[in-house]
């Protein structure tokens, strides 16, 4: 491979300087030409009947040398058409955990796509609220790892009206997410894991760490949360969705657009809306409703969130925190509170003034995070 790529580095360097020299010295090479094909043919030939039929026939002794067609797929990034799109079944569950009545998974599958890099890193994504795996796939296009994005249970469009995919409690959510990783981690044991959460997805990486803590089935190199709540105060969009009338879908996002005076929450309110239309919204607002229950009264106190993030730390070699600007007010006191807290170093909280909320996983930030 590098052997094929130094060849062709020199031959683009002679084609390069080829053509630099036809521009500043026509007439000459023209006349050194016509003097060569007149040496080896005693007759006038036109020089183009040498000169072309000469360049099609050594750019195919070439392109057959080299392989040019295999290096130009290694040197291209991977692109949409080389992902997959699979599916895990959900089976029994680990631990001595009862399966609510209502929770029908069993036999079911989360959906998810895959983009395998080659690389020794493994990144599994899990998104926000009424998202998809979908909304990484920016990203996965982009990175030099070894990615997969799963959706949760019964947030694909396609899955919107099968009653096969009721809604469920979010400890069996989380259930199913570990057990999910600890599938793919499975069948990448050579490979470090990475968890990366956005929003929601944040959140339930802070519930399987409490998991992971007491089966510590799978070892994580680094989890990523990307603005993750860290008090019930954080949560007004969640709130918000929450008390819908999914029986009224266009009014209530009419009324849910305008619930705000704030412009930073106003646009990413739309953006949620935009994202759950087409979503089933009785997953959707129970999803909120159990994750305001998960952080309980409302409150402006970190005591919870750092207790919550100590168990992430003793479950990942690192831990690290992306806040966007929404998180503006509480930034500094989450800061100083983790140094008074935390005895352990191996956590950064990072501060992105000027980014919002979705920016955090877009290509260009996602990248620098990890």
């Amino acid at each position: 491979m590098k052997n094929r790529k130094y060849w062709l580095f020199i031959i683009s360097a002679i084609g390069a300087a080829w053509g630099v020299a036809l521009t500043l010295y026509p007439s000459e090479i023209r006349n050194s030409l016509e003097w060569l094909v007149s040496y080896f043919f005693n007759e006038k030939v036109p020089l183009f009947l040498i000169v072309i039929p000469t360049a099609l026939v050594a750019t195919a002794l070439v392109s057959r040398h080299l392989n040019l067609k295999n290096i130009t797929h290694e040197i291209l990034p991977k692109n949409e058409k080389e992902s997959q799109s699979k599916e895990f079944i959900i089976k029994e569950f680990r631990g001595n955990y009862t399966l609510p009545k209502d929770d029908k998974v069993l036999g079911r599958s989360l959906k998810y796509i895959e983009y395998d890099r080659h690389s020794d890193i493994l990144v599994i994504c899990l998104h926000g609220l009424g998202l998809s795996a979908d909304d990484f796939n920016p990203f996965i296009l982009s990175s030099e790892y070894h990615v997969i994005a799963v959706t949760m249970f019964g947030f694909n469009a396609n899955e919107k009206d099968n009653r096969r995919y009721k809604d469920i409690s979010l400890e069996t959510h989380i259930r199913i997410l570990l057990e999910f990783i600890i599938h793919i981690a499975s069948e990448n044991k050579k490979k470090d894991v990475v968890l990366v959460g956005f929003s929601f997805g944040a959140d339930s990486m802070l519930k399987l760490a409490e998991l992971i803590q007491d089966y510590n089935p799978v070892k994580i190199k680094l989890m990523l949360f990307l603005d993750c709540n860290i008090n019930r105060s954080t949560m007004n969009i969640a709130d918000k969705i929450s008390k819908i009338d999914i029986n009224n879908p266009v009014d209530e996002f009419q009324r849910l657009s305008g619930s705000t005076d704030d412009l930073t929450e106003y646009l990413n309110m739309l953006e949620y809306i935009r994202k759950i239309s087409n979503k089933n919204l009785t997953h959707v607002k129970r999803h909120a409703s159990d994750y305001i229950n998960y952080w309980g009264e409302l409150n402006h106190d970190y005591d919870v969130f750092i207790d919550r993030v100590s168990i992430a730390l003793s479950v990942s070699r690192c831990v690290r925190l992306v806040f966007s600007e929404n998180y503006e007010n509480d930034y500094n006191s989450v800061v100083n509170i983790f140094k008074d807290r935390l005895k352990v170093r191996d956590y950064e909280v990072l501060k992105n003034v000027g980014y919002d909320h979705f920016d955090l996983i877009k290509p260009i930030l996602l990248n620098r995070f990890l």
